[in-house]
């Protein structure tokens, strides 16, 4: 019997690491994965820390904490290797570790098989939009790394198991200022173990049996882990660093995806594992298991209030679960198959990410090109989303506007909330900063903001940014593809390009250019000679051709 249970865990084992493999082996697609990278190769070549922004002209010295130095050498070491085929990989072998080890602790702990493959699945499924190349991914490691060496102690009583918690502290203390989540961890285990001696004592049933000198121990151990996460370059200062992006984030100062709740249609699976969970904890008040559900109660809160901390929920849900699911016996293994296939669905054939090598296509190296081969001159302006891809291309030969490190930019952040919505303050924004060219994403959203009439009267308008902010009087659309496109002042340093500009093409805005058409701002038959100029140049680019076919149908 014990060799036909072998046997079986070695095929869940190989299932788990085929699905991890299959459905993380996908392109790069984090937008600030490329700073990284950038940072990282500074610091391999210079042999210097980083503590001040050095990448933009907007924030030049601003003082800056980075708190994934060592995220970051990694990075660089496994992509000047092998490239992002190097990246791709370090992360499917770093999650498939987890689920392994997460995989073998369940078996070990005699959940049924079914049960097994059905949490991990449908975890899987829960953090799969999350399994991209940021340092989270190690936190994720050494968060379960760190909950199996604890469980592992409180259960035997053997100090050793102790010993490999010190180490993982260090290195991610170097690696991700989220080190607090394994303080955070250690103190649920205390928080919890002690609430369990308390109710002991009225008849409670208790899940760990422990003394005094355990708890001592454990308390010895979380004073200790929180003096070691300031054996960094930054000190205890990454302990902030949480807290400082959260108080922005709250502020309402940004619209990030990543910190906004996460909603359902986007993320069934991680609502599914989070209502199971607790779902057992209600079920099981009677004889709750402190610690777990601690600890769950946090998780639970920080996933649902910002998209980010989904993964690290949906990830450590098997964990929370099991000591509800020992024993159990299977009834309704149709229903976990068919929820396992649908996962597998959902994961392969519903996967917003491009699966093989390499980077996404989304990335906006067309634009880079042009503005390498052109050489344009002056202070660049860049989309948020652009920000990270633009400083490992162009750094050091051009610095950056913006970028995804919120808390650097935090005074140009408030700047932009200020002037953006006047087109007066914003020309005088531009000014400041001595703009002489865009590089701009794509906000296909019409908005509200106030513009000069003929008269010169203020008056409220509805249009994409681009023609808003960059106007064509003052600013000449000179690139546009898939990702995005490039302006240029009029009478600037980059003059000699206005010669190839569009002049009748508004790429951005949803049905922008059929108005401009339809009301006889631009020129049809020019509009149409334009976007087929842009088709000879770029026979791919879609949004060319849904223009073009916008234009002749007439919708």
């Amino acid at each position: 019997m014990s060799t036909l249970s072998g046997s079986l865990n070695k095929w869940i084992y190989f299932l788990i690491g085929l699905t991890i493999f299959v459905v993380s082996f996908f392109k790069i697609a984090d937008l600030d994965f490329w700073w990284h990278l950038k940072t990282g190769q500074i610091i391999w070549q210079q042999k210097e820390f980083q503590f001040a922004e050095i990448y933009s002209f907007s924030a030049p010295g601003r003082p800056y904490v980075d708190h994934e130095w060592l995220f970051q050498v990694i990075q660089y070491f496994f992509y000047s290797i092998a490239g992002p085929a190097g990246i791709i990989l370090l992360k499917c072998a770093i999650l498939a570790t987890i689920y392994l080890l997460i995989a073998r602790f369940l078996l070990q702990k005699q959940l049924n098989p079914w049960i097994v493959v059905t949490l991990l699945m449908v975890s899987i499924a829960g953090g799969h939009t999350r399994f991209l190349e940021r340092p989270e991914i190690f936190t994720e490691l050494f968060l379960v790394c760190c909950y199996l060496l604890l469980h592992k102690y409180v259960e035997t009583k053997n100090w050793k198991y102790l010993l490999g918690i010190a180490p993982i502290i260090v290195l991610w203390s170097n690696i991700h200022a989220a080190v607090i989540l394994g303080i955070l961890l250690q103190g649920s285990y205390l928080a919890g173990l002690i609430l369990e001696r308390i109710v002991r004592k009225f008849g409670y049933p208790v899940f760990y049996d422990v003394g005094k000198r355990e708890l001592i121990t454990l308390f010895l151990l979380f004073s200790t882990s929180i003096l070691l996460t300031g054996l960094n370059p930054n000190g205890y200062g990454i302990l902030k660093v949480p807290f400082e992006l959260t108080r922005i984030i709250d502020s309402g100062l940004l619209n990030n995806q990543e910190w906004q709740q996460p909603p359902l249609w986007r993320f069934p699976f991680f609502y599914l594992g989070f209502a199971f969970v607790f779902f057992l904890f209600v079920m099981n008040a009677g004889k709750i298991h402190f610690v777990h559900f601690l600890f769950g109660a946090f998780l639970g809160y920080i996933s649902l209030k910002y998209v980010r901390n989904v993964a690290l929920f949906s990830m450590f849900m098997p964990l929370l679960a099991w000591p509800y699911l020992s024993g159990i016996r299977i009834r309704w293994r149709a229903a976990m198959a068919a929820v396992c296939v649908v996962v597998l669905y959902w994961l392969t054939v519903l996967s917003p990410f491009e699966f093989g090598t390499g980077e996404a296509s989304y990335f906006p190296d067309q634009i880079v090109r042009f503005t390498k081969e052109k050489n344009l001159q002056g202070h660049m302006l860049n989309s948020y989303a652009f920000g990270g891809y633009l400083i490992w291309n162009v750094f050091p030969e051009r610095k950056i506007f913006i970028d995804g490190r919120n808390e650097v930019f935090l005074p140009l952040l408030h700047e932009i909330v200020k002037v953006r919505a006047d087109s007066r303050l914003w020309r005088q924004f531009l000014e400041k900063y001595k703009i002489e060219y865009a590089l701009l994403n794509y906000l296909d959203e019409l908005e509200e903001v106030i513009v000069l009439d003929s008269q010169n009267r203020p008056t409220r308008t509805y249009a994409p940014f681009s023609s808003t902010h960059f106007p064509r009087s003052r600013w000449a659309l000179v690139y546009w593809d898939d990702d995005g496109m490039i302006l240029v002042r009029r009478n600037g340093l980059n003059e000699a390009l206005v010669s190839q500009e569009y002049t009748s093409v508004f790429p951005e805005g949803s049905t922008y250019q059929l108005s401009l058409v339809r009301g006889s701002k631009v020129n049809k038959d020019q509009a149409v000679a334009e976007i087929l100029r842009k088709l000879k140049e770029d026979p791919h680019c879609k949004r060319a051709q849904k223009l073009l076919n916008e234009i002749k149908t007439g919708s």
